[in-house]
């Protein structure tokens, strides 16, 4: 069905966004709708009935904007058309209903999305009140609408009772109003700046005054008493296929019209990831420019960035976020701090991260939010090792780690995505072997390595057991560019390989090799991706399993995995993805896209005064002979 609308309508609520091939009245063509605003747009109402269209007016849909008030975001994900005199109802969706419905279910999203979900405890059996602005209003008084729903309560005293209405009025007189007059109840109220679905799905009957939350409810199967109910009888005995007619949608972060089955699973990635952490945390350590970052990685937190002069200060208990594998009682005015006493939250860089070096000030992609250990540092189990010795990894999940490799490969992508010269490999008929360099005084190196904990002894090592072989070295990017220091040794590398390469693009050199020797180098899972034979002699994330030729043992890895399973849980679930364009979260497929848009069309390059602020720090910390 195709829709026209006036410049005006079009414009104000970016049909387009929703509804695939809107038209504006301007253009020639044939229509089968026309579509209005509340305001009934003059233009839009002559041209229907010159044309004898049906005629449509568009509203704000039933799934609520989604915002993020650290990021200033509010967009809105939903409008509906509603059909105007003789106009007939628009067909429903065309996904299958019960799908949708068991997706809706178990994803745990609601109308509206924006809000943490609420943690406390519930009792078994409760009935659930639900008050909105709306009802509050129509009724006069929270107390007023109470009163007015009390005849819909069971009457039996040993059910709970929760209340859930606006937070804002939720103050004492009402809390004694209810003390009076709900006594014979175990009543809890609730504010609703916590998410309704668990309590929607622990309930076990939902009382309403006119909430639009009744659709919601008979989505998941409640029983409702809604003693002003907004729905007619036609959508209350089928509310799951009238919810959807005349309902359009749209994804935020691309802004282009998507199913509601589409919606849900990015309403459900935003949630998921939002409110994994909440409350107050504290980032202990954290560059200036590195702070508005860390708040769109923990949307849902309170996020205080704590200066050397008070990290003292931080009450314990708290959850504590670093870079890297430092103790926090390393930290300067952190020295009485102990792990034991907070909970501590590691940061790094994923592995889909960017276009150019973190050294350079270029904002990530993807971090990994670990709150076990962190990937490199073996010496402990990190939520990504704990993932793989026990996740339990579908067939999707298998597929979908299938087609990112594919991707990966065809679109020459990996970690960092530097260098821009082609590397011819040799005629002759020998083995080619990639030695990775890397930082040396890294914490990968320091708690990961194994006997071998240098650039040039491992080329020693490479060297000795494979003399026949054409061994290539690859100094490491942020050496390459004197952001960190030369390894011990690591000029005299000619000597013991056949080639050093300083400026090729690391995915074509894997592309064009046999092997791959690592001490922990991200190049090993780089190589794995490529298919290709890895040797490693440390203890990298993606040793220990099965897929990797290594030379030292790893005992916590007690499982035997697939290499879509490694992706998987490597680059599906472990990373966080957070959008450079919107700030939303987003998925590993997701972050591929706009990393190829990146390094295509530099569209996230970093702007001239990030690039003289590297400058400035590179000529200071070479006058300190740093």
């Amino acid at each position: 069905m195709r829709f026209v609308a006036s410049s005006r309508v079009l414009k104000r609520w970016q049909l387009d966004e929703f509804i695939p091939g809107v038209a504006c009245l301007d253009e020639a063509g044939q229509f089968d709708a026309v579509i209005t605003d509340e305001k009934m747009d003059r233009n839009g109402y002559e041209f229907a009935r010159n044309a004898g269209l049906p005629l449509y007016r568009v509203v704000p849909g039933l799934i609520a904007p989604y915002g993020v008030p650290c990021l200033n975001r509010r967009d809105d994900l939903s409008l509906q058309l509603i059909p105007i005199k003789s106009a007939p109802d628009l067909p429903g969706a065309s996904q299958e209903v019960e799908v949708l419905l068991q997706e809706w279910r178990e994803s745990g999203v609601s109308w509206v999305n924006d809000t943490p979900p609420f943690e406390g405890p519930l009792g078994e059996r409760f009935e659930l009140i639900i008050l909105d602005e709306r009802d509050v209003n129509r009724a006069g008084s929270p107390q007023r609408a109470l009163t007015e729903m009390m005849p819909l309560l069971s009457g039996e005293s040993e059910h709970g009772l929760v209340i859930y209405l606006p937070k804002r009025l939720d103050d004492r007189s009402l809390r004694q109003w209810i003390e009076r007059h709900l006594c014979r109840y175990d009543t809890m109220v609730i504010g609703d700046d916590y998410h309704v679905s668990t309590l929607l799905k622990s309930a076990q009957s939902v009382l309403l005054y006119s909430s639009t939350l009744e659709l919601d409810a008979r989505m998941r199967g409640k029983t409702c008493h809604v003693l002003y109910s907004t729905l007619s009888e036609s959508m209350r005995i089928e509310v799951e296929k009238q919810l959807l007619r005349g309902c359009f949608y749209r994804n935020p972060e691309n802004r282009t019209p998507v199913s509601l089955l589409s919606l849900i699973s990015w309403l459900r990635l935003q949630r998921e990831r939002r409110f994994f952490f909440t409350g107050d945390i504290y980032a202990l350590g954290f560059s200036r420019w590195k702070y508005p970052v860390l708040r769109t990685y923990f949307q849902g937190a309170n996020v205080h960035r704590v200066t050397s002069k008070h990290n003292a200060d931080i009450p314990i208990g708290s959850t504590v976020v670093v870079w890297g594998s430092k103790p926090i009682f390393e930290y300067p005015g952190a020295e009485a701090l102990s792990s034991d006493g907070y909970r501590v939250v590691r940061l790094e860089d994923a592995f889909i991260r960017s276009v150019g070096l973190g050294a350079k000030l270029v904002r990530p992609l993807s971090w990994v939010i670990d709150s076990k250990g962190i990937y490199y540092d073996p010496r402990t189990p990190s939520t990504l090792e704990t993932l793989l010795n026990s996740g339990g990894f579908s067939s999707s999940d298998a597929e979908r780690a299938a087609l990112l490799m594919q991707r990966l490969i065809k679109e020459n992508v990996t970690k960092y995505n530097v260098g821009v010269s082609v590397w011819q490999r040799p005629d002759a008929h020998r083995r080619v072997i990639l030695v990775p360099g890397q930082v040396e005084s890294d914490a990968s190196i320091l708690y990961g390595a194994g006997e071998i904990r240098t650039n040039i002894d491992l080329l020693k090592a490479v060297r000795s057991e494979n003399p026949e072989a054409h061994i290539l070295y690859k100094p490491h990017p942020d050496v390459l560019a004197n952001l960190r220091e030369q390894g011990v040794g690591e000029g005299d590398a000619l000597e013991h390989c056949d080639e050093v390469i300083t400026d090729a693009l690391m995915a074509q050199l894997l592309d064009d090799v046999d092997e791959v020797h690592v001490m922990t180098s991200l190049a090993g899972f780089e190589g794995l991706i490529r298919r290709k034979t890895v040797v490693v002699y440390g203890s990298p994330f993606y040793a220990g399993w099965g897929l990797t030729r290594d030379k030292q043992s790893h005992p916590r890895r007690r499982r035997t995995l697939s290499l879509e399973q490694l992706v998987a849980g490597t680059l599906i679930y472990y990373p966080t993805y957070v959008s450079l364009k919107t700030g939303y979260y987003m998925t590993a497929e997701d972050a591929l896209d706009q990393l190829i848009d990146w390094r295509e069309n530099g569209t996230y390059d970093p702007g001239r005064l990030k690039l003289l602020v590297v400058w400035l720090r590179r000529r200071v910390l070479n006058l300190l002979g740093r």
